[in-house]
């Protein structure tokens, strides 16, 4: 029995640093975020929240209450005031 291969931090990062065929679609949502990188805007933090959890299968929909909300109405009432506050307690900080 053959023992498995120890990969070195040196090793795992060149792994990890190939292109995939999901380069472009990462490229651009990191894009996104760094064009629009604070959360002031109520259309820059919908859009980059919307995105970014569908592209990975990970909306926060999927995980609110059942409730009688409509998806938007989940976004702008539940999800804008978090992270509006998240980042004025980041900028606070600083």
């Amino acid at each position: 029995m053959s023992m498995p291969k120890i990969l070195t931090n040196k090793s795992l990062v060149e792994l990890y640093s190939r292109p995939t065929s999901y380069y472009l679609g990462d490229e651009i949502l990191y894009n996104l975020c760094a064009k629009y990188p604070k959360h002031k805007k109520d259309d820059e933090i919908i859009a980059k929240v919307w995105l970014i959890g569908r592209a990975y299968a990970a909306a926060l929909e999927r995980n609110k209450k059942k409730q009688k909300t409509t998806n938007d109405d989940f976004y702008e009432n539940d999800i804008l005031p978090i992270l509006k506050t998240s980042i004025s307690m980041i900028n606070w900080m600083n």
